[in-house]
């Protein structure tokens, strides 16, 4: 009988042991570090995401320490050196799709995780989406000016583009963009050098290289012109339209909207301008 009873002393102070290491483990599983946790989420901020734009989302974590470090990962990929110490982040992803967002906060020491999947796409036309806000043109574009006149309400950038040299932003009165415009406004010399002829014939020339643009960019056109001349004589006549406004290709977009190349005359002193430009809206 005794040696069984010491068998048994041993035995309960083990047990005992073993319960505390169970109650250890159990507590680790539930400290915020252990993955996502409830109280903290991923907002996205604007009402599209494109890609190159300057999209905001907000990290909300409920926390009484304000000095919290968020670092934020794009697919795992890390996306800012410094960690943030508030919930703002400015992102900037390069390709359309899928991609799984998370952001990582420091809280004295403790860790805490949140995540989300935002879908990306690409933008209509330049680095903007029909339905984006003023300010997210702006921070997208910080280098674009606003303007009113009679073309109304806008935002211009002027790029160094091959084919379009101006970015137009039209808002509505909630300044939101409802039309997005890239033109290139072409000055074609008119003196005692030149012909009308030759200049109806060069402004065919102009429309053409933007029509082949925007063909290998959005595939054939579905509607309007479709047929490019490709004789002297034939741009004479097409370049009289396009002087006149009366050539128009529209390509698909995208499954919301279309896209059209277009021109218009505009002043350019005693010399000859034409207006060349897609548009979206």
């Amino acid at each position: 009988m005794k040696k069984e009873f010491r068998h048994f002393c041993f035995i309960l102070p083990l047990l005992a042991t073993m319960t505390v290491l169970f109650i250890s483990c159990g507590s680790d599983d539930d400290e915020p570090n252990s993955g996502s946790s409830s109280n903290a989420k991923i907002i996205v901020k604007d009402e599209f995401v494109g890609v190159g734009q300057e999209n905001e989302l907000f990290c909300d974590y409920k926390t009484t320490n304000p000095n919290i470090a968020i670092t934020w990962f794009d697919n795992e990929t890390r996306c800012n050196a410094i960690p943030r110490t508030n919930g703002q982040f400015f992102w900037c992803p390069q390709r359309a799709g899928s991609h799984k967002v998370k952001a990582v906060i420091t809280d004295l020491q403790k860790m805490t995780t949140c995540e989300t999947t935002i879908e990306v796409v690409n933008c209509d036309l330049g680095l903007g989406i029909i339905g984006d806000t003023k300010d997210k043109i702006l921070r997208t574009i910080p280098s674009a000016k606003e303007n009113n006149d009679e073309k109304g309400h806008y935002l211009l950038k002027a790029t160094s583009d091959d084919f379009f040299c101006n970015q137009l932003y039209f808002l509505n009165s909630s300044n939101k963009v409802n039309k997005i415009e890239l033109n290139d406004q072409i000055v074609y010399d008119y003196s005692f050098y030149t012909t009308l002829r030759s200049n109806y014939i060069a402004m065919a020339n102009s429309f053409i290289e933007r029509y082949n643009y925007a063909k290998q960019k959005y595939g054939n056109p579905i509607g309007g012109d479709s047929t490019m001349p490709d004789n002297d004589e034939d741009k004479y006549q097409f370049g009289i339209k396009v002087y006149s406004g009366q050539v128009s290709s529209t390509f698909k977009l995208n499954d919301r909207r279309n896209v059209i190349l277009s021109s218009r005359y505009f002043p350019a002193n005693r010399n000859m301008g034409v207006c060349i430009y897609l548009e979206v809206s």
